[in-house]
């Protein structure tokens, strides 16, 4: 420093001529420059502004793990996020005292497993109908992985998917989704064993008092929420698994909805619109069929059934299927028309004709479930222009 450097020893220095070697901690300058004390001082603010900053960012990120303040509560591997989307996520669903939500699951979705991941959340709400202490379960259940690999089992868990009224997937995803109920396949990447993969959702209500009954379908949201739902666990899925796409999906068209409400149907009166096709319901039960999809590369039409007082069941699904990740859910199932699957090329590409009765009403099909089947495999092959279908595999009846 240029100009009078002499110096005056600090407060606690010794002054013995010894140590006037002392380091500059015990000196100060006569003539101090009053901007470098400034430019002292914005360092130390700098440094205490980022050691500020560094401490917030620690603290944070063990809240985020955890699932802390002033974070939102994740459930299903990140794919879901309190207050996000339909209202079993809200702060509104658990605001009454003693209402609860819980997640819970098993396993996470991971690369060439054999089984499904499964998650569900769960809000419980208090009810006292009459004085009396009641439940009311509302559950939303997450599925991600291969689909199951035997015939009949495979069949079970495809039944509900392709059953009344849910809709086609947008923007190319290949699925359905409905208020209680959604499935998507996922792309081969994320293939098992040569089965496809899928993501499922359903919604199941229960009301416990001396226990958990039958549940019945619980309608999760509006069908645009369930295929958002569907979107965030399939790419937090395949992110898991380690399969995901170069992009994640994406669905922002609106959705086609099915064709109408559901239409009685009756002993001996064809269903599905389609001339043939009967069944010989139960007296006391009051069936319902009802037209799904109708669009180029899929249709469907499913049966329903039950007693007055209780929800309909799945009873019957039939589909024709032309997209491929839809197709490939039939591979490795028994082929023939006496077997309700049917391949065929439509318009070039290859198609499924597929029809699934409820063994438990099987006998109910007249004058049989093969020509039911055929019947429905006709008129769907006409419909959309695909008039030869009716003869592909005649050699696996």
């Amino acid at each position: 420093m240029t100009g009078d450097t002499s110096r005056t020893r600090t407060d606690g220095c010794d002054d013995q001529a010894g140590d006037r070697d002392q380091s500059d901690s015990c000196v100060q300058d006569n003539d101090r420059d009053p901007a470098d004390d400034r430019a002292r001082a914005d360092r130390r603010g700098r440094i205490l502004v980022w050691s500020v900053v560094a401490i917030v960012l620690a603290t944070g990120a063990g809240l985020w793990a955890t699932d802390g303040w002033p974070f939102r509560a994740r459930y299903c591997w990140g794919a879901w996020y309190e207050n996000s989307g339909p209202f079993f996520l809200s702060e509104g669903a658990v605001a009454e005292p003693e209402a609860r939500r819980e997640s819970t699951r098993s396993g996470s979705p991971s690369a060439g497993a054999t089984e499904q991941a499964t998650c569900d959340v769960t809000v419980t709400s208090p009810l006292a109908p009459r004085g009396e202490a009641v439940e009311i379960k509302e559950r939303v259940s997450l599925a991600i992985g291969p689909v199951p690999a035997g015939a009949k089992a495979r069949r079970a868990w495809m039944a509900p998917y392709f059953d009344r009224s849910a809709s086609p997937l947008p923007d190319g995803l290949e699925g359905f989704v409905g208020q209680d109920r959604a499935l998507l396949v996922l792309p081969e990447t994320c293939d098992v064993g040569g089965r496809p993969s899928a993501v499922t959702i359903r919604g199941a209500r229960w009301q416990q008092d001396d226990g958990e009954e039958s549940a019945d379908p619980f309608p999760i949201g509006s069908p645009d929420q369930v295929t958002d739902l569907l979107v965030k666990a399939a790419d937090a899925g395949m992110e898991e698994a380690d399969c995901a796409p170069d992009e994640p999906l994406r669905a922002t068209s609106p959705l086609v909805p099915v064709d109408g409400p559901p239409e009685s149907a009756r002993e001996h009166m064809d269903v599905c619109r389609v001339s043939g096709m009967r069944f010989a319901f139960a007296r006391d039960h009051f069936p319902e069929w009802h037209a799904g999809a109708v669009a180029g590369k899929l249709r469907t039409c499913s049966v329903t059934t039950g007693p007055a007082d209780a929800a309909q069941m799945p009873m019957a699904q039939y589909a024709m299927v032309s997209s491929p990740r839809l197709a490939a859910l039939f591979d490795g199932l028994p082929e023939g028309v006496d077997q309700g699957v049917l391949r065929a090329v439509c318009k070039g590409r290859p198609t499924v004709f597929y029809g699934n009765v409820d063994a438990s009403v099987a006998g109910e099909a007249v004058p049989d479930a093969t020509t039911v089947f055929t019947h429905f495999m006709k008129a769907a092959a006409a419909r959309s222009e695909c008039p030869d279908a009716g003869r592909a595999n005649r050699g696996n009846t």
